[in-house]
């Protein structure tokens, strides 16, 4: 007897909110730390690791469902990006937090200093594990074989532009009123023009690279560019978040705007990028597309 299957394509309901909150805050948190280190912005540093503890973690906690769920996390490290996720964040925060302690003038009994051995071996493993924040939730996705159009290296890669983006953000946002917007700005403006453009041919090459693959792949891009999907992606992610904020970080850095009225155009930048930052996490997790026989 020859058995005949049907075959339905689905959308995924497990990836939620939540998750989709933690990956934002996360990427954010690893890319402020990173960039605010890289142009000595210590506010920038602080920030990051108040997003990651109280928003990052605390996105995580509800989405278990149970507390005692959490110490089950760190178990299987050597086989779960999860796991993995897990202790990055964690190292994240208390190898960050130490490295940062001695800027602030009540710790000054420390053992260790920013500038000494010590300080910049703490500062060092805080780095890497920032960065290991911002891959890890690209490889949570990409390790799903059930939704082909996550399923590919591209992902992580996407994942930390977008944690850069969010990063050059966030420190747009934070310093449009304060005495180091001229300095800042024109550091990280080239280097913002960089991460859009980028990211732009990464996300094209990444979606025309599933619609040549699999049916389900196939079904996930056509949601997006044309389907239910359509006007956030167009308006939200690449409208909003990356064509506006290149065009206005283009023309502040050739322009002879004064740099109050720079920060301000910047601070913007910021805001939108955000907004994108967010709606394509929303847009990625909402067209993962599953086969199911029935």
């Amino acid at each position: 007897m020859i058995e005949e299957f049907t075959v339905e394509l689905r959308t995924q309901r497990e990836w939620n909110w939540l998750i989709m909150i933690a990956f934002f805050l996360g990427g954010i948190s690893g890319g402020l730390f990173l960039l605010s280190t890289y142009l000595e912005f210590s506010l920038g540093r602080t920030a990051a690791l108040v997003v990651v503890t109280f928003g990052t973690c605390t996105a995580l906690y509800f989405d278990l469902g149970r507390p005692e769920r959490a110490l089950r996390l760190f178990s299987q490290v050597g086989s779960s990006w999860i796991s993995r996720g897990t202790l990055l964040i964690t190292l994240f925060i208390v190898f960050g937090v130490l490295s940062v302690l001695p800027s602030f003038g009540w710790f000054t009994w420390l053992p260790w200093s920013a500038a000494a051995g010590l300080g910049q071996a703490i500062l060092a493993i805080a780095l890497v594990s920032a960065f290991g924040v911002m891959i890890y939730t690209g490889f949570v996705m990409s390790y799903s074989p059930a939704i082909p159009f996550w399923n590919t290296t591209l992902l992580p890669i996407i994942f930390v532009f977008y944690a850069f983006m969010g990063g050059a953000a966030a420190i747009f946002s934070m310093i449009w009123a304060t005495p180091e917007a001229e300095r800042i700005s024109q550091v990280l403006g080239p280097i913002e023009i960089l991460f859009i453009l980028s990211t732009i041919v990464l996300l094209f090459s990444y979606l025309a690279t599933m619609f040549y693959s699999t049916v389900a792949a196939r079904e996930s891009v056509r949601m997006l560019i044309a389907g239910r999907f359509a006007w956030p992606f167009w308006g939200g992610v690449i409208i909003v978040g990356l064509v506006i904020p290149l065009a206005l970080t283009v023309y502040t850095r050739f322009s002879v705007t004064a740099i109050p009225a720079t920060a301000i155009i910047l601070a913007l930048v910021g805001v939108l990028e955000l907004f994108g930052g967010f709606v394509f996490r929303y847009s990625l997790l909402r067209a993962g597309v599953y086969v199911q026989l029935i």
